[in-house]
Formats: C-alpha cells, sequence, structure tokens
C-alpha cells in the first residue's frame, strides 16, 4: 500500500507561532533552514571553546567598527 506524503514548508513566521503556541517546546534545539524545521546538534565543549575563542578575536578585531553577536537568531530570508 503506497502513502502520498505531502511536505511543506513553513515561513519564519509560521515557525515563530509555533514556538509561541507550544508546538515547538521552550529547550526544543531546532532552527529554520529554507522552510524546513531541523534539529541541531548537541553543543558541545569543543564547540564551545571554539565560539569563545572566536568571539574575542573578532570582538579585538574589529573594535568600535563593529558589534559581535555570538550565536544569537538572525532572520536571513522569510523561509
Amino acid at each position: 500500500m503506497a502513502i502520498d506524503v505531502i511536505s511543506r514548508r513553513f515561513s519564519v513566521d509560521n515557525f515563530e507561532r509555533m514556538a509561541a503556541v507550544g508546538i515547538l517546546g521552550p529547550d526544543e534545539r531546532v532552527e529554520l533552514l529554507e522552510g524546513v524545521v531541523v534539529p541541531m546538534t548537541p553543543v558541545g565543549d569543543r564547540h564551545v571553546g571554539r565560539v569563545n575563542f572566536l568571539s574575542e578575536r573578532l570582538t579585538v578585531a574589529l573594535h568600535t567598527r563593529a558589534i559581535v553577536q555570538v550565536q544569537s537568531a538572525v532572520r536571513l530570508a522569510a523561509d
């Protein structure tokens, strides 16, 4: 028996509403990539160390020319 699977792409607004109404839990590690809700890999010690290292280097290098924002959400497109 064949089953037709229908996929649906989500917008950032859909994604934010899913979080607001509890479809996505507050501790659920997911991100929206090109309309698809994707689980994020766990953060390990090596990742934390590299993020801290690069954040410090960029902050010093860019000094007053830019604000370095680390691991915060960024919206690049509607999906």
